[in-house]
């Protein structure tokens, strides 16, 4: 399943850095594939940040999960979503919190200093609450290069290799290098025209065909049925890639692009800077142009100047 090492930059401490991230499964509704992450200093991360007391109470109330029950929805981000037909499963709740547990003891094995909520995973600041520890920043590490490691983000694929088909978590880095291994806590560092190689191949996907057996290294494999595929093209999946690896290297990408695009259109308002714009937005790989505006509009203020108010494909 790739690399397995991370680094939270945002800690106080070094020793802090480090964590283990590891596959796992959120209940919010449907199951969720993510990744379980396990810091130093006594940090979890599901989906925002856990002590050890908030772990147990994510395990007892189901939100973390170690198997999808058959005929339950099934996601993983910006890849797939379908129904789990069936499915084999490596841990129970109890083992896969006894995991996590270990990997904490490895990171640190005499238990010290490590973090405490004191009760309450919120914090009132001017008389909001918010979550103590949110969405937490971190990038991967690459086997045996400890802190040198170039930055790095994670997007999910699916690897074929003697005739299974792994859900991975390939680890992109900004010396444009991504790792493809399959296998937990393994590395196999490939360039874009490899990347590109493999995706022509069939040996690295994007989509799956309904029935197909996918497996999550160290924690089981199951069959899918109904799969709604969330990228529609290798030339959108690949230009992900790219643009992911620009970002790392402080580029901004097509979707910050089209933005800045954006502002200087509502300034200028001139045929030259529509057909600016019309490049900038459809050079986003399609799945993600949804992200080019706020929350609540989406893109649909960009596609009515391009489009015109007829555009079918946008929904108020």
């Amino acid at each position: 399943m790739t690399t397995s090492a991370l680094l939270r930059p945002a800690a106080r401490l070094d020793w802090e850095k480090r964590g283990i991230a590891i596959p796992g499964l959120i209940r919010n509704g449907n199951f969720f594939f993510t990744e379980l992450k396990v810091f130093a200093n006594g940090l979890f991360d599901a989906w925002g940040g856990l002590d050890l007391d908030f772990l147990d109470r994510k395990f007892q109330s189901g939100w973390i999960s170690p198997r999808i029950p058959d005929g339950a929805n099934f996601s993983a981000h910006s890849l797939i979503h379908g129904k789990v037909i069936s499915g084999s499963w490596s841990h129970d709740s109890n083992s896969l919190h006894q995991r996590l547990r270990n990997d904490l003891q490895s990171l640190n094995p005499g238990q010290q200093e490590l973090i405490d909520f004191e009760g309450e995973d919120v914090e009132l600041k001017e008389g909001v609450r918010y979550a103590k520890y949110g969405w937490i920043r971190t990038t991967p590490q690459r086997k045996h290069q400890s802190e040198k490691s170039p930055l790095g983000e994670t997007r999910y694929a699916f690897i074929r290799q003697k005739g299974q088909v792994y859900l991975v978590p390939l680890r992109i880095y900004a010396d444009g290098l991504i790792d493809v291994h399959p296998k937990f806590g393994e590395e196999k560092l490939v360039d874009l025209h490899e990347l590109q190689r493999m995706l022509e191949s069939n040996e690295l996907c994007y989509a799956v065909d309904d029935h197909t057996s996918i497996e999550i290294d160290s924690l089981g494999r199951f069959e899918v049925s109904g799969v709604h595929p969330c990228v529609y093209s290798s030339e959108d999946f690949m230009s992900e890639i790219e643009d992911s690896i620009l970002k790392l290297n402080g580029v901004p990408g097509s979707i910050h692009h089209c933005l800045l695009v954006h502002q200087e259109y509502q300034k200028n308002q001139t045929p030259e800077n529509k057909e600016r714009l019309k490049q900038a937005y459809e050079a986003i790989p399609e799945h993600k142009r949804m992200y080019a505006g706020d929350m609540d509009s989406k893109d649909g203020p960009i596609r009515r100047i391009i489009y015109g108010d007829q555009d079918s494909d946008y929904e108020s």
